[in-house]
């Protein structure tokens, strides 16, 4: 998955689960934060976390 890709996905997943409030803090965390926070949001979303970050 290409970095543009993974993080469409993570504001998808973030707009999804917009009550949880992580939205307007996304461009305060770091890349290993974010990436938690999108292992995190795909397991709510019930999605395998297989992504890969290439590029």
């Amino acid at each position: 998955m290409s970095i543009e890709a993974w993080f469409e996905d993570l504001q998808m997943l973030c707009n999804r689960f917009s009550h949880l409030g992580m939205g307007a803090d996304l461009a305060a965390l770091s890349i290993t934060e974010l990436r938690g926070l999108h292992s995190l949001l795909r397991r709510l979303a019930g999605k395998s976390d297989d992504s890969k970050i290439s590029g």
